[in-house]
């Protein structure tokens, strides 16, 4: 099992946050400036699939990184999207995971100096001793290639919320294997902020919803949201929450049909936290119930 690096766009660490590893996951904060010219030893001399330009542009708006054990590429790109849920999940806003990395960003931070005998005197004392060229390779492979999201209100961390985000990922993705809708859901909640037309994401996020009753085709409106007030344990009542879920329902009909041109990011809020609900119930449970529990939990 490898462990690989991914920087975090947007989001900002409380001031006591600390570095951190739970389970598979951990939290890197970020120490030291990466110069263009590090990047360029980068290009020239290690192994990038991305341009080192664009990595400097990325690496503007990152304050920390996480790290992440897998044994492949593809199984770093799941548990990237699996931590990712889990956090939005718990509370914060979306962000951007622009590349991962064979290597922290704290690592490769001074290797122009580094390479050169005569520059390396020249550094921080804390970067004197890092990486080499000659005795590492660093390699990098392209993520989210975007600087565009849809943003939410909370956009620092903490070391509480990272670490009962990691814990949700272990349990999320267990439970993907047994309820595998789950992953349309999950990947509904990782892109539907990245889509720039909110009406097209508000659909989005609607269709994952949707996809968690499949025997809901009549009575669509009034189905769903019955199920939804009773899978979902909100602070709302339980009646209030129904006829809030209607409404967000009928915003997501006249898209769907081309009636409202001028939807705003309160709907498309509201849509989100109604998939958010869904999701943290559903964890709440430690399972998916199926339309006949659900209504069998109304009447008993």
């Amino acid at each position: 099992m490898k462990e690989f690096y991914v920087p975090v766009l947007i989001i900002v660490p409380e001031k006591s946050t600390i570095d951190e590893k739970e389970g598979s996951f951990g939290l890197i904060l970020r120490k030291w400036d990466v110069s263009i010219f590090d990047l360029a030893t980068l290009a020239t001399n290690h192994k990038l699939h991305i341009s080192y330009e664009l990595m400097g542009i990325f690496l503007r708006q990152c304050n920390m990184e996480f790290v992440i054990s897998a044994f492949s590429l593809e199984e770093l790109q799941s548990k990237a999207k699996i931590l990712k849920a889990a956090l939005y999940i718990n509370g914060l806003s979306p962000f951007i995971y622009p590349y991962a990395s064979s290597h922290s960003l704290n690592e490769y931070a001074g290797i122009n100096s580094r390479d050169s005998e005569l520059l390396r005197d020249k550094l921080p004392e804390g970067l004197r001793g890092g990486l080499i060229s000659k005795d590492v390779t660093v390699e990098v492979w392209p993520f989210e290639l975007t600087l565009q999201t849809i943003l939410g209100r909370n956009q620092s961390i903490s070391n509480a919320l990272f670490s009962k985000a990691a814990t949700d990922a272990e349990t999320w993705e267990i439970m993907i294997r047994q309820f595998p809708v789950l992953s349309t859901v999950q990947n509904a909640l990782v892109t539907a902020p990245m889509i720039q037309d909110i009406g097209q994401s508000l659909l989005h996020i609607w269709t994952a919803i949707e996809s968690v009753f499949p025997k809901v085709n009549q009575e669509v409106s009034f189905r769903l949201a019955l199920y939804l007030s009773q899978l979902s344990k909100h602070e709302k009542g339980r009646y209030e929450y129904f006829n809030y879920i209607k409404k967000a329902y009928g915003v997501r009909s006249k898209v769907a049909h081309g009636g409202t041109p001028n939807i705003t990011i309160d709907d498309w809020m509201n849509a989100w936290n109604l998939l958010l609900d869904l999701c943290l119930s559903i964890l709440h449970r430690r399972r998916l119930p199926e339309e006949d529990d659900l209504l069998r939990e109304m009447l008993s």
